[in-house]
């Protein structure tokens, strides 16, 4: 009899372990699913251009490994405040009228989810009749 109750609590002290263990499994799934990555944004590679020419081209990407980028928008961070962006809604655009002196803008990429990813990127502008020109401090 006492091997019998012995047996009967060990296969009952599995069955309450197996249960316990399924449960974080199920629990830990749950939250992994609930876990959304956010968008990896790419705004391209620095440039540096001399005057006359006052322009460039933005080159960004966005990449969302759990789902897909809806939208782009670039912002102005620093620099002179004498610049247009053509459409700062596109990955890829155009900004010109810009001047000498170093300029930074930033890219934001949001995802179906509503999360964002952000990269920035300089643009130097020198001044071929300026006796300093790239030899700006950053």
């Amino acid at each position: 009899m006492k091997l019998i109750l012995k047996f009967g609590a060990v296969v009952l002290l599995v069955g309450v372990l197996v249960h316990i263990s399924c449960k974080k499994e199920k629990t830990l799934a749950t939250s992994s699913q609930a876990m959304k990555l956010a968008p990896i944004a790419d705004a391209g590679s620095d440039q540096i251009i001399l005057l006359p020419v006052d322009s460039v081209a933005l080159t960004g990407k966005g990449i969302d490994p759990d789902g897909s980028v809806v939208s782009y928008s670039w912002k102005y961070l620093s620099g002179p405040v004498a610049f247009r962006i053509a459409n700062a809604n596109n990955a890829i655009t155009k900004v010109n009228n810009l001047v000498s002196g170093v300029y930074v803008f930033e890219l934001v990429v949001r995802d179906n989810d509503g999360l964002t990813g952000r990269d920035d990127v300089s643009i130097f502008v020198g001044d071929p009749l300026d006796p300093c020109a790239g030899c700006w401090d950053y």
